[in-house]
């Protein structure tokens, strides 16, 4: 090993690095990240030295598909489809009190054969909140958005039980709603089924949007793309669909949207890159950024995934990168597949690397 501090003296040395090293200084190592400690520190304060791997070896817990666009995350390709059944029921708006109002309310839904009722509660600073009791088992209530601010619940939904308000009632807010404006309690039940949309045999838009359609073909629903992404559906019933977040990422579309109605429309990236796993790369905390895939990354290599869970890689000829860390002390590995996420690696097998670093000239 070359002398560090003698500038006339090149400097040569291969280093291996090791997710089971240094565990006393990085206890939380792990094989797709870890931090080795240098028994001596490598001084590179004229900014001569780079850095080149060597060969690597680990193990991927799950492997990916190569160049596939699902297969990266659990149900990444599961599109969520819900009908709901539903009862609304309607009530006058009748001004004065809330108190007034709340009582006439309980009235009604007697009158009704309804199971909704409201208690008050009263709490020792004199704060009135109302207590919802709903006794309709698999079911969920939606009380009118204005009424259920004045009530003091603020959440869009509740499930069949006894629900206290989040908020004190306000006589403010009451008195603000429109006098024309009915109180609607909707009462709904939902039945969620799944579908999976299909790995497209070529990865374009189109591919994928008729993939997502003929998942979708037995709802009557249908997507397509034209600088928009655009949702249409030609049924009567209430159907609400969710996409797998994923694909939304993919269009730009905002994530946990719920596409329903008869149409909804969305703007979407100019460029639609998909997240297909091609390539690996392992980064280095000393060198200097690299443009990866639009973003500035440390990578110190990028490489084919192979078809095995074992990944080995040598490298030759080997490629160098200029370190920018003036003292290196320790030395950061992580590894990611080419859409920055890190692989998912055998906890039960350690990650080798082995990288040279050398003098620029």
């Amino acid at each position: 090993m070359g002398s560090y501090n003698n500038p006339l003296t090149l400097f040569s040395s291969y280093l291996t690095l090791n997710s089971g090293s240094s565990q006393h200084f990085y206890p939380h190592n792990l094989g797709n990240n870890f931090t080795n400690h240098l028994v001596k520190p490598i001084e590179n304060t004229g900014n001569e030295l780079e850095i080149a791997l060597v060969d690597a070896y680990f193990k991927l817990k799950d492997k990916k598909k190569d160049n596939s666009i699902f297969g990266h995350l659990e149900n990444d390709n599961r599109i969520s489809i819900t009908r709901r059944s539903a009862a609304i029921h309607t009530v006058l708006n009748k001004p004065g009190f809330i108190e007034n109002f709340v009582e006439f309310l309980n009235q009604a839904f007697e009158r009704r054969g309804i199971n909704i009722k409201f208690h008050t509660i009263v709490t020792e600073d004199e704060k009135e909140f109302l207590k919802l009791i709903f006794t309709q088992p698999g079911y969920r209530i939606n009380i009118s958005k204005n009424y259920a601010r004045a009530f003091g619940f603020f959440k869009d939904d509740y499930p069949s039980g006894e629900i206290i308000a989040e908020n004190p009632i306000s006589q403010e807010l009451f008195d603000i709603i429109d006098i024309n404006e009915s109180l609607k309690f909707t009462i709904f039940q939902d039945e969620v089924s799944y579908v999976y949309i299909k790995e497209p045999k070529y990865k374009d838009v189109l591919s994928l949007i008729n993939e997502i359609n003929k998942s979708l073909k037995d709802y009557q629903v249908f997507f397509s793309w034209n600088e928009n992404f655009v949702y249409t559906y030609l049924g009567n019933a209430d159907l609400f669909v969710s996409l797998p977040n994923y694909v939304e990422e993919i269009f730009g579309v905002p994530l946990n949207s719920v596409f329903s109605g008869s149409e909804m429309e969305f703007p979407t990236f100019e460029n639609i890159i998909f997240k297909t796993s091609e390539y690996n790369i392992i980064t280095c905390n000393i060198i200097e950024d690299q443009e990866f895939r639009g973003k500035t990354v440390p990578v110190l290599k990028a490489f084919r995934q192979n078809n095995t869970h074992a990944q080995s890689i040598s490298c030759d000829p080997l490629q160098y990168i200029p370190i920018n860390t003036k003292s290196i002390e320790h030395i950061r590995i992580q590894l990611f597949d080419e859409t920055l996420e890190r692989l998912i690696i055998d906890p039960m097998v350690e990650t080798i690397v082995t990288v040279h670093i050398k003098s620029r000239f």
